[in-house]
């Protein structure tokens, strides 16, 4: 089982989270205890860490806020990144909420690149009170130096890492499927599909071309499409909770929908990169669902190009091009449609919305080269 450390008198140092081009993730602060000693356990998990944190650090001009608090990570502007990072802090709060003042987090610093952490306060207030927390349980985000009288530090859980206990993603999904449950949360609507789209969030953090044409055909399925991103995290919960056959594009929303997931619904996630992204597939894989497909239908992508080639990591913000007969084909296999009656635009309509979407994307980012990078040639990323 994962474990808990309770520090008295505790420093929390803010981190910048964001290092050098190619350095991925800085750990240049952490937390502290009363004599100025690091504590590892506060260290953020993941890949491409570069830890940059004092050994010693000392602030004995602060005085401790009064009460005892748990510690829940780094808050990352990006609402994936922001639920893989802090979620994975907070399992113990189903056992320790009436006991505590708040929980803490790490504001990372904003930056052009990365966006303003702080635009993840809602998502926060609407994670809490779905655990059935809020609102009497305040974040408390530090952005600058703090002591704490009392900071419960948890191991940082990331469900479906290789090698971890078995113990760590069954606390993980403990947490997770506790949300369902919350009053907050309610009854789910029961529909006889689910789709999650990303047609309406903003240009830049990529979709799926065509996607409009994907809702339409599982709409005349039964489907009802879903945009979270216009929706409180209890509204997301609640429809995840009613559907038992969910359609995803690939994104963050999976995520947040794992602790809604029975063991018999069949879910199906339409790959947006290739290979699927890691952290999607242990998700997946961790969750307990046994009729899990993986869509891989893509046959290029609308992205930044340098010479005609793809620039590693630019997928993110790109639009991948399906070949809808072939997700249509793949969704039927997999037992969440029928497949009948389908609209497939033709070659030539594919052709035209490519060229259009290429002009529409070199006018959003002038002097960024864009183009239709081909399936064979698309790196991962």
């Amino acid at each position: 089982m994962p474990s808990l450390r309770w520090i008295e008198n505790a420093l929390v140092q803010p981190c910048s989270g964001t290092g050098p081009r190619g350095q991925g993730w800085v750990q240049d602060g952490g937390i502290y205890d009363a004599e100025g000693r690091y504590v590892p356990e506060a260290a953020h998990a993941g890949e491409r860490i570069l830890a940059l944190a004092p050994a010693l650090l000392r602030r004995d001009d602060l005085a401790p806020r009064p009460g005892r608090f748990l510690f829940g990570g780094w808050v990352h502007a990006h609402f994936g990144h922001h639920l893989v990072n802090c979620m994975g802090r907070l399992w113990p709060l189903p056992d320790l909420a009436d006991g505590l003042d708040g929980v803490v987090f790490q504001l990372l610093r904003a930056t052009p690149g990365r966006g303003n952490p702080l635009r993840s306060r809602p998502f926060l207030a609407g994670i809490l009170q779905s655990l059935g927390i809020g609102p009497r349980l305040k974040p408390v985000f530090v952005q600058a130096p703090a002591r704490f009288a009392a900071l419960a530090v948890p191991d940082h859980l990331q469900l479906g890492m290789p090698g971890a206990p078995p113990g760590d993603d069954a606390a993980f999904l403990r947490l997770m499927r506790g949300m369902r449950r919350s009053p907050a949360v309610g009854d789910g609507l029961s529909c006889p599909g689910l789709y999650v789209s990303r047609r309406r969030l903003e240009p830049f953090r990529g979709g799926i071309l065509f996607e409009e044409v994907l809702e339409e055909n599982l709409a005349a399925e039964g489907y009802a499409v879903m945009y979270p991103e216009r929706l409180t995290v209890p509204q997301q919960l609640m429809l995840y909770a009613g559907a038992r056959r969910l359609v995803f594009a690939e994104g963050s929303a999976l995520h947040l929908a794992i602790g809604c997931l029975e063991e018999d619904d069949r879910v199906a996630v339409i790959a947006r990169r290739r290979p699927l992204t890691t952290p999607a597939r242990r998700y997946l894989d961790a969750s307990g669902v046994r009729h899990v497909a993986v869509v891989q239908a893509i046959r290029g992508a609308v992205t930044f190009t340098e010479r005609g080639r793809l620039v590693t990591g630019s997928t993110y913000r790109g639009l991948a091009v399906p070949d809808l007969a072939a997700v249509r084909d793949q969704l039927v296999a997999a037992g969440m449609c029928r497949g009948l009656d389908w609209r497939i635009p033709a070659e030539a309509e594919v052709n035209a919305r490519i060229s259009a979407t290429i002009s529409d994307r070199q006018a959003q980012w002038p002097g960024r080269e864009i183009g239709f990078v081909a399936y064979r040639d698309e790196a991962a990323g």
